[in-house]
């Protein structure tokens, strides 16, 4: 079975929520207040609650409570809670997998976990823009709900295959498929007018290597997928994880004192900050 990835990707599946372009517009007016651009969010009450939850959750850890919107944008920016709008919709948007394909909280909670990996490990390797990290990190495996959505029975042997065999899974969806999950993540993002620097990490997570424009990112979200699956906190059903070459630790520092942090303040706080964003 050969699919062409042009002809994977359906209208709906590439149509993000009208509330997010209208923010994204808005925002580049330098005359728009915060409380013009809140009121955009506003139309949709349950989006606003939902956003305030997260904002106060320990995903950011501040020390003051935000009481609505406008606030949210001083504290944290406009392009930040864009962000956080384009996370929800994702994840609003896949509700419909198989169970049998694939369970869900257990997706959000690894693909949760990989962004906050991502994003510390960009931190501390004093990267320009580590919520970006979050953000591909929190997108490296979308691809592999957008296969379970269209194709169950080929992921279903997909599946089956990678658990009877010493290969990846995107070793046997290139098989299979003609493409693997990360092509098809990175094909997404790019439809949804997303930047080429989260569309490259996502396409090439599991081949980091091929990144040809930004390898370093790609390489951060391949080790914090890595580390994610190693600290069993979560699963897309990923059996035979390839393995990290060591070239890429050339230029990204991992030390005791950034897991020591990660234990403490990602594992320990991990499934709150899940159940806060899929609530």
């Amino acid at each position: 079975m050969k699919l062409q990835i042009e002809n994977f990707l359906d209208e709906e599946i590439k149509t993000l929520p009208a509330v997010f372009h209208k923010l994204k517009e808005a925002s580049q007016d330098p005359d728009s207040t915060f409380d013009e651009l809140g009121e955009i969010i506003g139309i949709d009450p349950g989006l606003s609650a939902r956003l305030l939850r997260i904002v106060n959750s320990p995903y950011f850890g501040l020390s003051q409570k935000i009481d609505n919107i406008p606030h949210a944008m001083g504290v944290i920016g406009v392009d930040q809670l864009n962000d956080l709008i384009l996370s929800t919709a994702i994840t609003d948007k896949f509700k419909g997998v198989p169970k049998a394909l694939m369970h869900m909280e257990s997706f959000w909670r690894h693909s949760i976990t990989c962004g906050l990996l991502a994003r510390e490990i960009g931190r501390f390797n004093n990267h320009t823009n580590p919520d970006q990290l979050y953000m591909a990190g929190l997108f490296h495996d979308i691809g592999a709900l957008t296969i379970c959505q269209r194709f169950p029975e080929p992921t279903r042997q997909i599946i089956n295959r990678a658990k009877s065999s010493k290969k990846s899974l995107f070793e046997i969806e290139n098989e299979v498929l003609g493409f693997n999950h990360g092509e098809i993540g990175g094909a997404l993002l790019e439809s949804w007018g997303l930047p080429h620097s989260l569309v490259e990490p996502v396409t090439f997570h599991n081949d980091p290597l091929s990144a040809k424009n930004y390898p370093k990112e790609t390489g951060i979200v391949h080790i914090a997928d890595r580390l994610t699956y190693d600290l069993e906190l979560g699963t897309a059903n990923e059996v035979n994880y390839p393995m990290t070459e060591e070239k890429l630790f050339a230029d990204i520092d991992i030390s005791e004192g950034l897991f020591a942090f990660i234990h403490i303040k990602i594992v320990g706080q991990i499934d709150e900050i899940v159940k806060t964003f899929l609530g």
